[in-house]
């Protein structure tokens, strides 16, 4: 068998995301191709300056106030 043969009609990872979304780098679900975020709260390559950034300060507030809660 050529290796051309053994691949035919097995979609290659790129391939895929084009047709059905890209998956979200943190938990995995299928995303469409235009969103900015997911379910989960990750931001995808879609999201804006701000939105990055409004997500950095939230994350940042959080962690904060998980080290004060610790220290207490």
């Amino acid at each position: 068998m050529t290796e051309t043969s053994e691949t035919v009609g097995v979609a290659m990872p790129r391939e895929v995301e084009t047709i059905q979304g890209k998956p979200c780098r943190s938990c995995g679900t299928l995303l469409p191709l235009d969103a900015r975020a997911c379910s989960c709260g990750a931001l995808t390559d879609n999201a804006t300056f701000r939105e990055r950034a409004e997500f950095e300060v939230k994350q940042w507030r959080a962690y904060k106030e998980r080290a004060t809660a610790e220290s207490a």
